[in-house]
Order: C-alpha cells, then sequence, then structure tokens
C-alpha cells in the first residue's frame, strides 16, 4: 500500500516459517552493516569475511568476562624505552595525537591540558588532585542539612525503573513462550532515535579480552554521568546538561581508562560530589542504582541512553568532539555486543558495595564535625535563656524592701527551700 500524504510505501511480507522470531531488527545501524570486508580496531585491519558460526563462536568467548579482575593498563607492560609521549584514548583507546591538532581551537573540551605529551599516571594523578581542590565542605553541608530539593530529586522515578520491570517479563532469546511481549516491543525507538541509528557509521569491532572490558567500564562511567543529569533534572535537559555529563564522566572529561569495575564506579561517586549543583551522598547512591537499572535493562535502553548524549553534546558548540572520540562508537558497538555481557555487568554492578570513606574525602569526618557543632547551637539556644530568669521579679523586690515582707511565690519557695 502507499500513503500519499506520508510518501510511503508499507510492504508485508509472509514468514517462511509463521511464529519465528528475528531479533535485532530494530537495531538499525547494525542491521544494515556490510557483510564484506569492513574496518575494525585500527587502521589497516579488515576482516575479509566472517563464517556465522565461528562468529557466534567468539560471541560467546567474549560474554565470559571476570569483572572482579583487575586489569592492567597498556602502559604497565610498555619498556621505558618504548614508550611514546602522550596518552592513547578514545573508544578502546585507539587514538592519540587529536588534541595536539585542535588544542588552540578547543581548549574547553577536557579537563586534562595537553593530553598528548602527558602520561596516564601523570594524568590521574592530575585529576584527583583537582577533585580533591574542588571539593566544597560547605556546599556539602549545606545539601545535607537543606535537603528539601535532594528529597524531591530521591522521589523522582525515571522511565527506565518500569521498564526494567517490563523486560524482566519477556521471554528470551530462542524461547517458545510468547504470553509476553518480546524486548524490542517493550522499547521502541522513535522517529528522531530511528535517524540517529540510520546516520551512524557502518563498522564493526574487533576487541580482544583485555580491552573488552576496559570498554565496558568506560561504559559504565558515562553512564553514571547520564543518570545524574536525567535525575537531577528530572528528565527536563537544560543548557548545562552537557557540561554536568562531560564533567562528571572521567572518561569524557580526563580521557581516562579503568583498570576495574570497581575503580569506575569510585571515580564517578567522587566526582558527583565535588563538581555539581547538587552534591549528596544519598543523591549519589540514587545515581548509581539507576545506573545499575540501565545496564540490568538491556543493551536498547543503554543504546537510548546514548543516543540521547550523543544529541546533547552534538548541539555543544566544543563537545561535539567527544561524540567523534567515544559516543558514536558506543552506539555502534553497543548493537553487536551480546545480553549475556550486560547482564554479567549488571551483576557485577550490583555487588559493588561503598561507603563514604571510599571517597577518600573526609566525608565522615565532616558530618561528625557537623553535628558536634549543631549539638552546642542547640545546647546554647537552651542555657541562654535561663540566663535570664531570677527567683525575683522587680515587683518583688521593691515590695520586700518597703514593706519587710516577701511577696507571695518568693516566700513559698524560701520556705520550701
Amino acid at each position: 500500500t502507499y500513503d500519499a500524504d506520508t510518501g510511503t510505501f508499507t510492504v508485508i511480507v509472509p514468514k517462511e516459517c509463521p511464529g519465528e522470531h528475528f531479533d535485532g531488527l530494530d537495531l538499525l545501524t547494525k542491521l544494515l552493516a556490510p557483510k564484506g570486508a569492513r574496518s575494525a580496531s585500527g587502521p589497516g585491519v579488515e576482516v575479509l569475511g566472517t563464517d556465522k558460526e565461528d562468529a557466534e563462536e567468539d560471541a560467546e568467548e567474549e560474554e565470559e568476562i571476570d569483572w572482579h579482575v583487575e586489569q592492567v593498563p597498556w602502559w604497565e607492560n610498555q619498556p621505558q624505552s618504548d614508550m611514546q609521549p602522550g596518552m592513547k584514548y578514545g573508544f578502546a583507546n585507539r587514538r592519540s595525537g587529536v588534541f595536539s591538532r585542535l588544542q588552540e581551537e578547543l581548549q574547553d573540551v577536557v579537563d586534562v591540558r595537553e593530553p598528548d605529551r602527558l602520561t596516564p599516571a601523570e594524568c590521574r594523578e592530575a585529576r584527583r588532585a583537582g577533585e580533591q581542590r574542588q571539593f566544597d565542605p560547605d556546599h556539602y553541608l549545606a545539601d545535607l542539612y537543606e535537603d528539601d530539593m535532594i528529597q524531591e530529586l530521591l522521589k523522582y522515578q525515571p522511565p527506565w525503573v518500569k521498564e526494567l520491570h517490563e523486560v524482566k517479563k519477556c521471554p528470551k532469546a530462542g524461547g517458545t513462550d510468547t504470553k509476553d511481549k518480546p524486548e524490542e516491543d517493550v522499547l521502541v525507538f522513535n522517529e528522531e532515535e530511528k535517524e540517529q541509528l540510520l546516520r551512524l557509521p557502518k563498522r564493526e569491532y574487533l576487541l580482544d579480552e583485555k580491552t573488552l572490558p576496559v570498554v565496558c567500564f568506560g561504559l559504565v562511567d558515562i553512564l553514571f554521568a547520564y543518570a545524574y543529569n536525567y535525575r537531577s533534572t528530572e528528565g527536563e535537559d537544560n543548557v548545562e546538561s552537557a557540561w554536568t555529563i562531560c564533567k562528571l564522566s572521567t572518561t569524557l572529561s580526563w580521557l581516562e581508562s579503568f583498570s576495574s569495575l570497581r575503580e569506575a564506579v569510585l571515580s564517578s561517586c567522587r566526582r558527583s560530589l565535588c563538581f555539581p549543583l547538587y552534591r549528596s551522598w544519598d543523591l549519589t547512591m540514587a545515581v548509581l542504582q539507576d545506573t545499575r537499572d540501565i545496564v540490568s535493562a538491556g543493551r536498547r535502553h543503554i543504546l537510548r541512553c546514548l543516543l540521547h548524549i550523543h544529541r546533547l553534546l552534538s548541539g555543544d558548540e566544543n563537545k561535539y568532539l567527544l561524540n567523534d572520540l567515544y559516543i558514536t562508537d558506543y552506539c555502534v558497538w553497543v548493537q553487536t555486543v551480546g545480553d549475556k555481557v550486560f547482564s554479567s555487568l549488571a551483576h557485577a554492578l550490583s555487588e559493588i558495595q561503598l561507603s563514604k570513606a571510599d571517597m577518600k574525602l573526609e566525608l565522615e569526618e565532616l558530618e561528625h564535625a557537623a553535628r558536634l557543632v549543631q549539638m552546642e547551637e542547640e545546647e546554647s539556644q537552651v542555657i541562654d535563656p535561663l540566663k535570664q530568669l531570677s527567683l525575683q521579679e522587680p515587683a518583688a523586690q521593691d515590695r520586700c524592701t518597703a514593706t519587710g515582707e516577701l511577696a507571695a511565690p518568693v516566700a513559698e519557695m524560701g520556705r520550701l527551700s
């Protein structure tokens, strides 16, 4: 059929096997990816062809990841004589030398200065020192004791909570249960998102067993920053949204790669207490739970969040460069990853427990000192009025002097004593 008003054709093609389910038809970038030669993780590397069975076996191998094993940074295995100046950054650490060409034009894109000259260790040390300087005890305590707005943000229910509940009821791939809707029917991409998917580059990535966890750690870091912005604005973006996401994400602000999942979570939580408008431990824990829910909801919801970030950064005067370095690749890559990767990642996230002491910002000592000051103020408010009390009223004292007799209340107190 043809709709003359919209200019669209609708073609209905019956399935050869009625009832057969085709997964991933809504992931347009993956669906349109070329099947022959394609670019891989680095320039000059091509995959000349793939056998379907081999590809499925490779996917299964990728899904077996121990998230608790700390990854050794690539630079620690390099001999000092072979070390090149500058960092590697971007998706899967595939880029270098970008900022040396664009430094004058795009000085405010990231917080790290001259990333193409600093070593990763120097960059990390500078980042932690900057967080320590930025942390404001007065700001933190103000949000702790004057928390009306914080409480409102904690009550907010982001959309992924409901979607996660629906996803959990979806039948598993390859299953025969048709009672519930398939996952792609729970989260349907809107027209704007479909247009974004069509514009994404058609590529695939070859990530070895050491690189894949590092890419996932960076994804968690970016999703935490996104979840903070979404909850703190209650889903209504503002002019600071792109800044908030980039500032809270260590990946986007310092081009850093993490060696463990816990390190990525710690960094995100710490920055959420140092930079944004609302700096509350309870809010940070709520955002961490949001991040777990997003990952648990699966790759489609992760992809929707990444597409949202992509739109926000595209509208920024300078930060669009981070789309080229990270977000575009993440949007393409996440469509090709097996669901088990995100299931195991979500499980690992749920096992991470943090305390205020882990932030290394002396939060517990700060709160204890604030409670002592508050107790002293409350005691002084009780004592000061008592100092103004007198056993004798002025009029009663005058009558005592004139008549030699105590007024009744005072006389009664004297008799009892």
